[in-house]
């Protein structure tokens, strides 16, 4: 089975230049949904923990986004 994860499937872009966006459940989840990325793009092999994590956690500061990296092995200063 292929599976596509699509973190940002209820955003909505407003500008592209510079780029802003409209998130379903706020700043908030936009932010997460850009974590989301970033750990997919930057960890291909070893993402999928961090996001079921992040997601469980439902903490989107900076603090909470780094131990939940440490926690599942990804560098969190990428």
């Amino acid at each position: 089975m292929d599976l596509d994860i699509v973190a940002y499937g209820n955003a909505k872009v407003i500008t592209r230049d510079p780029p802003t966006f409209e998130c379903q459940h706020g700043e908030h989840e936009c932010y997460d949904n850009m974590v989301q990325l970033c750990a997919m793009e930057h960890f291909k092999e070893n993402y999928w923990d961090f996001i079921m994590d992040i997601e469980k956690a439902f903490n989107y500061s900076d603090e909470s986004v780094k131990k939940i990296a440490q926690e599942t092995g990804l560098d969190g200063a990428v």
